[in-house]
């Protein structure tokens, strides 16, 4: 089976899946599963028609929203991946070659919707450091996009950056 790494409480991450890792997710209580591995790429050996079909008859969400390497940073690549998390309460899990992918586009969506700072600080707290080479571009998001968005913007709810399990509870945020 594949290990789970937790983002947020509501988001984690995982390397290439298979079936015991859909069984997995619903036996953990995940809501959505989003594949960002794109299935022509090496090493896929469970296609995303065979895990939608797995996560359908658990009474899973599933998504395909394949993210090229070289189109992480691409403005569709991170609205397909926001599209997939609107209106979604989680928990969900997104796979990915490695999970680096996913948490990628988890930290970009959510430099759209939040401070860059607060997104960046977040993701270092949880043990995330490898990815402090995405500070300028979480603020290019920020800059971009969290000027534009109105004051009543909801942030959907596997973005948003909770302090504390009371946070989760009310749906309330840091940056609310």
């Amino acid at each position: 089976m594949t290990a789970f790494r937790s983002v947020s409480p509501l988001f984690s991450v995982a390397g290439q899946i298979g079936a015991s890792d859909i069984l997995k997710a619903r036996s953990q209580g995940f809501r959505k599963v989003i594949s960002n591995r794109p299935d022509h790429e090496e090493g896929v050996d469970f296609s995303s028609n065979e895990a939608a079909s797995l996560a359908v008859q658990n009474n899973l969400d599933y998504a395909y929203a394949p993210a090229e390497n070289h189109l992480i940073y691409k403005d569709e690549t991170i609205e397909r991946f926001i599209d997939e998390l609107r209106d979604q309460p989680g928990p969900v899990l997104a796979y990915c070659r490695s999970g680096t992918r996913c948490t990628i586009l988890w930290a970009l969506a959510a430099s759209r919707f939040q401070p860059a700072q607060l997104v960046f600080d977040y993701l270092m707290s949880q043990g995330f450091e490898e990815f402090d080479i995405l500070a300028p571009e979480m603020e290019e998001q920020s800059s971009k996009y969290l000027a534009d968005r109105s004051a009543g913007s909801e942030i959907p709810q596997v973005l948003r950056i909770f302090k504390g399990k009371a946070d989760l509870e009310s749906g309330s945020s840091r940056a609310a």
